[in-house]
């Protein structure tokens, strides 16, 4: 039985599925569900330089996708809490487990990695070596 589930949600069709996946275990066990969005520090991988109006974008931007994420489980009848970090996702994920005390955190298989994968290793790989709780890693 699960009290807290964290789930990673960046709008690719693995996180829907995550979503979905730990709407169905909150329904079951009555748990509360973080939804979390990590914005990447592309300036430490590349030497971007980011504005204000772009930091101000791109927290719009996650917010949207995080709102997708809430709608989908009222869809479910789940309500659930969001958060958006910033930084790199695995050790935010796993940051934010510890610090909620979850016993579970549901996550896609892949996200919208793409070629940042090659670049820092693949965030369900890091998240499940990582975490203080079980990982549910979906497909």
């Amino acid at each position: 039985m699960y009290k807290t589930i964290v789930t990673a949600f960046d709008g690719s069709e693995f996180s829907k599925k995550a979503l979905e996946h730990a709407c169905r275990l909150s329904k079951t066990d009555y748990s509360e569900i973080t939804a979390m969005y990590v914005i990447p520090r592309y300036e430490e991988m590349v030497g971007f330089l980011r504005t204000e109006s772009i930091k101000r974008s791109l927290f719009r931007e996650a917010q949207k996708i995080l709102d997708e994420a809430k709608k989908t489980a009222l869809s479910h009848g789940v309500f659930i809490s969001a958060t958006i970090q910033e930084g790199q996702a695995a050790e935010k994920i796993t940051e934010t487990a510890k610090l909620l005390k979850s016993d579970l955190v549901v996550m896609g298989s892949y996200g919208w990695g793409g070629i940042n994968k090659v670049i820092i290793g693949s965030t369900a790989e890091r998240v499940i070596m990582n975490a203080s709780c079980p990982v549910l890693v979906v497909k």
